[in-house]
């Protein structure tokens, strides 16, 4: 949802922040950009355990919502809030992958990756939507609240039921 919340609407946004279409499509890039630094988490995968890997990802998700909360109306904080969330996809994705792999039996790992990327393809079909509609209605804020409560959901959920895995300590 962080991820892809701005493509269909990158004309909105561009006007409510009062910049150029190609100005928000570089920022959209820019976080598309973000994963060439995802070999660079491996390690802290392992140093740190996948669960708080997980963790820490939202954690970056989180703050940057706040901070789009609190000054939504600037193209600056847009850039960096957006380029956040993309870290944060290339943060938690390989420690999710790797918590289920962990986990699950090699011959149901497939389905159960699978399951993971199927269920935020979904999560497309709230947001857009509920983007589009904030948006049109009330602006940027609005989405970043959204952004706020579902990822801090996701947050509430891992913490409290994942398990921690051997190289958590």
């Amino acid at each position: 949802m962080t991820r892809r919340f701005a493509y269909p609407f990158i004309p909105e946004i561009s006007r409510e922040l009062g910049v150029t279409l190609g100005q928000v499509q570089t920022a959209v890039a820019a976080q598309a950009g973000a994963g060439i630094v995802t070999p660079l988490f491996g390690p802290l995968m392992e140093q740190y355990g996948r669960k708080r890997t997980m963790l820490a990802g939202l954690m970056l998700v989180l703050s940057a919502c706040l901070v789009g909360i609190f000054i939504p109306k600037s193209f600056p904080i847009f850039v960096i809030v957006i380029v956040a969330l993309g870290f944060s996809k290339w943060l938690f994705d390989p420690a999710m992958q790797a918590y289920i792999s962990d986990r699950v039996p090699y011959t149901q790992r497939g389905f159960a990756i699978g399951a993971t990327e199927l269920s935020w393809a979904l999560s497309l079909f709230i947001a857009a939507p509920l983007t589009g509609y904030l948006l049109s209605r009330a602006g940027l804020r609005p989405v970043y609240v959204m952004l706020f409560m579902f990822n801090g959901f996701g947050f509430v959920l891992i913490w409290r039921f994942l398990q921690q895995d051997s190289s958590d300590r």
